[in-house]
């Protein structure tokens, strides 16, 4: 999977009122989706260890997220980069599933293979074990566990993170 370079800045504009618009994109680490503060996944990894690997990972037991998602893989890389994965514990699309994914089109456009929405084909395909959505910035798909149990995966890459000298704005 391609992984994208950081986000340097945030992307507001300030209207006549003064009233601040947020880029679509800051909208899909909100609290609306994630128990965990998905802005700060360094305080998750500050204090694991580094075991000799190119990388440092911590993971965090979640309830439910979005329906699905009972735990959180974080990874600091050493050249600051992270990822998130929350693994399901399950293969299903729930209705907050298929928001985040029409947020996604919203905030990145369509998916690397031009999908723009999730169709009756897409619930036939999560019945298959065959389902995918990829962008550069995230990836929803389907992956076996390691006792070979189909789950739904949901993949953040180099999400803003407040720690990049700026403080992430996110609408709630």
């Amino acid at each position: 999977m391609a992984q994208t370079d950081k986000i340097k800045k945030i992307d507001l504009k300030v209207e006549k009122n003064e009233k601040i618009t947020i880029n679509p994109r800051y909208s899909l680490y909100s609290a609306k989706y994630f128990t965990i503060d998905v802005t700060n996944l360094r305080r998750y990894t500050k204090n694991a260890p580094n075991l000799g690997k190119e990388y440092k990972a911590a993971t965090v037991a979640l309830d439910h997220d979005m329906g699905v998602f009972v735990e959180a893989r974080i990874r600091e890389y050493n050249d600051g980069r992270l990822t998130v994965e929350f693994w399901g514990d399950r293969a299903v699309l729930t209705p907050q599933i298929v928001r985040f994914i029409a947020d996604c089109v919203t905030a990145f456009g369509p998916t690397l293979t031009g999908d723009t929405e999730v169709t009756q084909e897409d619930y036939d395909l999560v019945k298959q074990f065959r389902f995918n959505r990829m962008w550069n910035q995230a990836c929803v798909t389907m992956s076996n566990n390691d006792d070979n149990v189909p789950v739904m995966v949901l993949a953040l890459f180099n999400p803003p993170q407040d720690t990049d000298n700026k403080k992430i704005i996110i609408d709630k």
